[in-house]
């Protein structure tokens, strides 16, 4: 690169041209203040900013510095990696190598396998009849849950045995879902009694209705 005192430069402020200057002599005017930053100068054929010149004339910045560093620390451990990478791999296929040779060696020291005899053919036992007589299949029936018997007795008879059949109408369902056949069964029985109460009550409740009304037109 051409010294200071070698190389002249224009200069280019508000589009007026002036120079040509040597560097000396603009650095001179730049600390006076003649001339600032955002002056523009002729390099390789182009106008920029003196700053960005004299950024480019001092050499990088401390964060390109930076940046190569780690561009280049970064390329090192790839290139480190990658060579113990292929270590790696080389000594597996190595290892592989020497088990293949060794495999086939203990195949060729071994006495070829004897022949094995074929099975001898099944013995037919003829079985009594009546073990093959099945037994035919048990058919479970899900019992009534008397669930519409419980809500009609509990809205027009009597309201709290209602209650009670129409809460073991709801598990006899479930029960017999579960698996729980004498439980639903049970829950029905229980259903079924309730119902039976509640519509004895009601009955009971209409006809004492009745008669005490009839009592007291007389």
């Amino acid at each position: 690169m051409s010294t200071d005192n070698e190389q002249h430069f224009m200069l280019l402020w508000k589009g007026h041209q002036s120079g040509p200057f040597a560097m000396a002599l603009i650095r001179e005017k730049l600390s006076s203040g003649e001339i600032s930053r955002m002056h523009q100068i002729s390099f390789n054929g182009r106008w920029i900013t003196l700053g960005e010149f004299l950024d480019k004339q001092s050499g990088p910045s401390p964060e390109d510095r930076l940046r190569e560093e780690a561009k280049k620390r970064e390329k090192q451990l790839r290139h480190e990696f990658e060579a113990q990478l292929a270590s790696e791999r080389a000594r597996k296929s190595i290892v592989e190598q020497q088990l293949l040779e060794a495999e086939k060696r203990s195949r060729s020291s071994q006495p070829p396998p004897l022949p094995i005899p074929p099975p001898p053919p099944p013995q037919y036992h003829p079985q009594p009849e009546e073990q093959y007589q099945t037994s035919p299949p048990q058919v479970v029936v899900k019992p009534d849950s008397y669930m519409a018997s419980a809500i009609l007795v509990t809205l027009f008879c009597c309201l709290p045995f209602g209650i009670v059949s129409i809460v073991y109408a709801s598990q006899v369902d479930s029960k017999f879902n579960a698996g729980d056949y004498a439980g639903a069964q049970q829950a029905s029985n229980s259903a079924k009694t309730w119902y039976h109460a509640a519509l004895i009550t009601g009955f009971l409740a209409i006809i004492l209705y009745v008669v005490g009304a009839a009592i007291q037109h007389r």
